[in-house]
């Protein structure tokens, strides 16, 4: 576990993430960052997954961990919703 000062947390706030992501990632509830495709982020978004989208990239943040993508509840959902 790390902490950050309050200007720091003002920074990551105020210019990088909203608050829903920030609080999210302090309180663990993210547990991995991946780098995802824009229409797999809008996909993942619609499950109600966190979505960090800055510089033109997209990064979710998986929940889950310790076991491979395709097993998670979120990806399966997704895969019956295109078949």
């Amino acid at each position: 576990m790390f902490t950050l000062s309050n200007r720091t947390k003002k920074h990551i706030t105020q210019y990088l993430i909203d608050d829903c992501i920030y609080e999210a990632i302090f309180s663990d509830e993210i547990l991995e960052w991946w780098l995802v495709t824009a229409p797999f982020a809008r996909l993942l978004q619609a499950e109600g997954e966190y979505i960090l989208e800055k510089l033109d990239c997209y990064w979710w943040g998986r929940t889950t961990s310790g076991m491979a993508i395709y097993m998670d509840s979120v990806i399966t959902d997704i895969v019956k919703q295109l078949n």
